[in-house]
């Protein structure tokens, strides 16, 4: 059986995740399908698992059986920094708790 195409894993395939830019929508398919073999990535079931798509895609799962990876969308990435100078003055805790002089200078000003 071939292997994981994620660079470093040499588990098995058991699934293709085929990413249509497009259309802003993410699939995963069987082994096997003729579309997903050609132009998919071939992933173990831990890859296919923590698959996430950016904000605004969808997540389809075709498999036969659904995987918890179904319509998982990566929230990290957000439009709005989490901390800014520009937001007002307020620091975030752990910038606050900071113990270095030079460094406490540099975050509060």
């Amino acid at each position: 059986m071939a292997s994981c195409q994620r660079p470093g894993c040499s588990e098995a395939q058991v699934g293709t995740l085929l990413l249509q830019r497009s259309e802003c929508r993410a699939e995963l398919l069987p082994l096997g399908d003729p579309v997903g073999d050609r132009y998919g990535y071939a992933l173990c079931e831990a890859h296919l698992s923590r698959a996430r798509v950016p904000r605004g895609w969808e997540m389809v799962d075709r498999r036969p059986s659904v995987s918890p990876a179904a319509g998982a969308v990566d929230e990290s990435c957000s439009d709005e920094p989490a901390w800014s100078p520009s937001r007002g003055r307020e620091v975030p805790e752990t910038v606050a708790s900071v113990r270095s002089p030079l460094l406490r200078r540099a975050f509060l000003g």
